[in-house]
């Protein structure tokens, strides 16, 4: 696929933690990062049962993710925004999932995985097939992996 030339903002934060302002080729640094980023995703996604994923981009609609994920660097706090939706919209019944046994695996994620989880759920919405795909063939383009 032949390169194509775009304009991004880069917030100081991740210029400075990708050391950018000393890298010999700004799109060298940025594509290498982000290929590596994809990797991670693609690598470290959890596996859930259909209905789980299903109920988790349901808790995630509406969250502004990715404007808020990844700024701190430290956390991404998956359950805390998750625990509210599950309960209160009564996801778990929706889905026909044990919603407090999924955020206590939500909870145990390791950074990367809960990374792939809410990168999943960015692609999920914002995907151009979202109202013309299944939601488990939606959920698989947009890479997540199940356990059924």
């Amino acid at each position: 696929m032949p390169a194509k030339k775009i304009s991004i903002y880069l917030h100081d934060r991740v210029r400075e933690a990708l050391h950018l302002d000393t890298a010999d080729s700004l799109t060298a640094a940025v594509n290498s990062s982000l290929a590596r980023y994809a990797g991670i995703i693609e690598r470290d996604c959890p596996t859930f049962r259909e209905a789980e994923w299903s109920a988790i981009v349901d808790a995630l609609n509406g969250c502004d993710l990715a404007a808020t994920v990844g700024m701190q660097g430290d956390t991404v706090d998956l359950p805390c925004w998750i625990h509210a939706e599950l309960h209160d919209a009564e996801l778990g019944e929706k889905w026909g999932i044990d919603s407090t046994a999924l955020e206590n695996r939500l909870e145990r994620l390791p950074y990367a995985q809960a990374c792939a989880v809410v990168e999943i759920a960015i692609r999920f919405w914002r995907h151009p097939q979202l109202n013309d795909l299944s939601t488990r063939d939606l959920l698989a383009v947009c890479g997540a992996r199940f356990a059924d």
